[in-house]
């Protein structure tokens, strides 16, 4: 990963003696930054490109991750809003606004510009992203919605019933539904799960400081947060064991699984040829 980001920045360094204003230089740079968790060189890249190119949108959005990562709130929020003032439909951005005013206890804004969002992100052939819908239910708990934090969920938690934070806010909304039967049992899916990721920062750790890691550690990664926490996250890693062995078949068990719920049968279909074929010598 390190190979691939230093190689990325001989090229940013060849392209900046070509062109030395364009605007995509220091997005990248903020990006390859933002890869390795340095919020501060980041916000050093983006600060003065932002004011080089006031109209440049792509830098806005990495603007708002870098602050939101600094908990620089308020100028996470006015980054992201003039992103999204652009590309209202973003998923990721607008993920990362609601989180950024959710903290400034700002939910109900949250709520009605994820709404507003919605009704364009729901025509034919598009579905709200998981993170996006836990993130409306969780906005609806805040506002004491709980039917509808149910209504939201309903799907998700059929699909995804071993998620620790579906599990956990539905858990809630029974609750105060006084559905205490439900509530409970949500409850100790979300207390076992919550059990496991802990174990999930020790795993990764493990396996980012390990250059001959295996394919088994990087499915048993893989696996927890795919089940229990992210399923982007979780897809990485699943990926990553069959880079080292192209026939681990957890892995495409469990990505089998995956494109099965996100309805991507071809996908999915990939992934079952290989659990059908005799292992190959």
């Amino acid at each position: 990963h390190n190979q691939d980001l230093d190689a990325a920045s001989r090229f940013l360094d060849l392209w900046k003696t070509q062109s030395h204003k364009a605007p995509w230089i220091p997005t990248f740079r903020s990006m390859m930054h933002l890869a390795r968790r340095d919020r501060k060189n980041a916000i050093l890249e983006i600060e003065p490109a932002l004011k080089q190119h006031p109209d440049f949108v792509a830098l806005y959005l990495q603007a708002g991750i870098a602050y939101q990562g600094d908990q620089q709130l308020d100028l996470a929020e006015s980054t992201l809003d003039r992103f999204l003032a652009s590309q209202p439909d973003h998923a990721e951005a607008l993920l990362r606004y609601s989180e950024v005013l959710r903290k400034l206890g700002k939910a109900p804004e949250a709520l009605e510009r994820i709404e507003k969002s919605i009704k364009s992100l729901t025509g034919p052939g598009r579905s709200i992203q998981p993170a996006l819908r836990l993130q409306m239910a969780k906005l609806y708990l805040d506002a004491d919605e709980n039917q509808k934090v149910i209504d939201v969920l309903d799907l998700l938690s059929k699909k995804w019933p071993e998620d620790v934070e579906v599990a956990s806010t539905l858990s809630q909304a029974y609750q105060r539904l006084g559905d205490e039967q439900r509530s409970s049992v949500l409850a100790a899916i979300a207390d076992q799960g919550q059990k496991q990721t802990v174990l999930a920062d020790r795993m990764l750790f493990e396996i980012i400081n390990n250059p001959n890691r295996t394919a088994s550690q990087c499915y048993e990664l893989g696996h927890l947060l795919l089940h229990k926490q992210s399923r982007e996250n979780g897809v990485y890693w699943l990926e990553a064991a069959l880079k080292l062995d192209e026939n681990f078949a957890p892995a495409h068990q469990d990505l089998a699984i995956y494109y099965d719920r996100m309805d991507q049968p071809q996908l999915s279909a990939v992934h079952k040829r290989y659990l059908a074929s005799p292992a190959k010598p």
